[in-house]
């Protein structure tokens, strides 16, 4: 059968076969090892299916969502749908597939994180800064004149990109942010 992202999803399809492979070893101590093993075969191509659609599924739908907030946008790092945090969270055992679908994630917020600084630098592309309207000054005005306003108004974006992509990586890794009141640890 062809394996495609629906309502039931593919992710749901993952955790069955998972749960069958447990039946599958209780099986295993009784008269029927012979089919079980068949069955387990089956289930494990099924499943190799399964996760490969996934991680097309996850690459061609994170790089856009990922993008958003670049140059030009002052929004902070996207939420994502839970959807594909579960398709990501299913994945979590295929070390190639996780790793690849990491590998876009990564690649995306660089490309963000390096219009977003550029822009930073050097203004906003095609929009000429009136000195009536009161917009962003770009910080690469102050590096001569002012080298201590440049540094706190640098480190500052850095902080805020720093909290942000710490938001965005903890939609991924829930679990793994400390718990302020057991003293970070």
């Amino acid at each position: 059968p062809r394996f495609t992202l629906s309502s039931s999803s593919a992710a749901s399809d993952v955790y069955k076969r998972q749960e069958y492979g447990h039946s599958c070893r209780n099986l295993m101590l009784g008269a029927h090892q012979h089919a079980v093993v068949d069955v387990a075969e089956s289930m494990y191509m099924t499943r190799l299916k399964a996760t490969e659609v996934i991680c097309q599924h996850l690459c061609s739908n994170l790089t856009p969502l990922l993008s958003l907030g670049a140059a030009g946008s002052s929004t902070s790092a996207p939420a994502l749908p839970p959807l594909l945090l579960r398709c990501l969270l299913s994945i979590n055992d295929r070390p190639s597939h996780f790793g690849r679908v990491v590998g876009e994630i990564v690649n995306a917020r660089r490309t963000v994180l390096a219009a977003r600084y550029r822009e930073l630098l050097h203004g906003v592309p095609g929009q000429a800064r009136d000195a009536a309207k009161k917009g962003p000054v770009p910080l690469e005005s102050f590096a001569t004149s002012d080298p201590l306003r440049f540094c706190t108004e640098l480190l500052s974006w850095l902080h805020q990109r720093a909290a942000e992509e710490d938001d965005l990586l903890a939609q991924f890794y829930p679990d793994a942010r400390s718990n302020p009141s057991d003293g970070g640890a």
